[in-house]
């Protein structure tokens, strides 16, 4: 009689041939993960829905010389291991396929469909695959089977950071170089490395040129501010000292505070002195 509870409790604390445990890490912590050799397992995993021993219900498909079968066992057939797992050929078109699929298992549990199209798929693929290769072969192209060299890709990663990290040192010593170059840190010429310092010194001369600019612009507007003065204000000022000396002269003489002749020469003397005195330093810088 088929048990299939007690066929599983045995099978997973006693023993089973088929099974293979795989340990992911080493120490206290070790992630064990059983799977299952059985030639006519649906997933390749050790578990209760995907064990072909411990289910009287099971179907599952296989690839024999480039040729799709589904392998049904029952338990009306339980009795006799010869005649346990009925084969059934599946067209070479995925499409029906699925549906001769769909036609057989349609009493089974939807889980067990579902890998078993999934797996119908993933057979089918690997058939096309194979198929395209045999053809060029015949043909007289040979497959190019192209490697990956992982420990040249990661070789090339490691350089390519270490190009980054040398490209942001040359531009902090560039920068550095032109602050020490621009207060006048170096009075002479040392070994620097070479491009840096003809950039550095290019920076230089630019900030050179453009403050000499500056000065220029300078310059020329303070030659022109005193020469405008000169030229146009100077003469305006002396004429009008000369009218408020005359007014003055007259306002003396019409209250009779000193004879006339005499503010006149010494009122004209004054202010002709003040006069000189104030726009010396005004005819110096013009």
């Amino acid at each position: 009689m088929q048990h299939d509870e007690m066929i599983w409790q045995v099978i997973n604390h006693q023993f089973c041939s088929y099974k293979s445990t795989i340990t992911k890490s080493k120490g206290a912590n070790k992630d064990k993960k059983q799977f299952c050799k059985h030639p006519y397992s649906t997933t390749g995993l050790c578990n209760r829905t995907s064990c072909p021993l411990a289910n009287s219900k099971y179907a599952t498909i296989r690839e024999e010389n480039g040729r799709m079968h589904l392998y049904i066992k029952t338990v009306e057939r339980a009795h006799s291991p010869k005649n346990l797992w009925e084969k059934i050929y599946l067209s070479r078109n995925y499409a029906k396929a699925l549906a001769q699929l769909d036609e057989h298992l349609q009493y089974f549990p939807k889980a067990q469909i579902h890998r078993n199209k999934q797996r119908l798929t993933k057979i089918h693929q690997y058939l096309l695959r194979m198929r395209k290769l045999k053809l060029r072969q015949i043909n007289g192209t040979k497959s190019v089977k192209t490697r990956i060299h992982r420990k040249v890709e990661q070789r090339e990663e490691r350089r390519e950071k270490k190009a980054l990290v040398a490209a942001k040192i040359e531009n902090s010593i560039e920068k550095e170089l032109v602050e020490r170059l621009a207060r006048g840190t170096y009075g002479d010429i040392y070994n620097f490395p070479e491009v840096p310092y003809q950039k550095a010194l290019e920076e230089v001369e630019k900030q050179g040129e453009e403050e000499e600019e500056m000065e220029s612009e300078e310059e020329l507007e303070v030659s022109n501010s005193s020469f405008t003065f000169c030229v146009y204000v100077l003469p305006k000022l002396v004429s009008a000292m000369r009218r408020m000396c005359c007014m003055l002269m007259r306002l003396m003489a019409y209250f009779q505070c000193v004879p006339t002749a005499n503010f006149h020469h010494h009122s004209v003397l004054s202010l002709s002195c003040i006069i000189r005195r104030k726009m010396r330093p005004v005819m110096k810088m013009a």
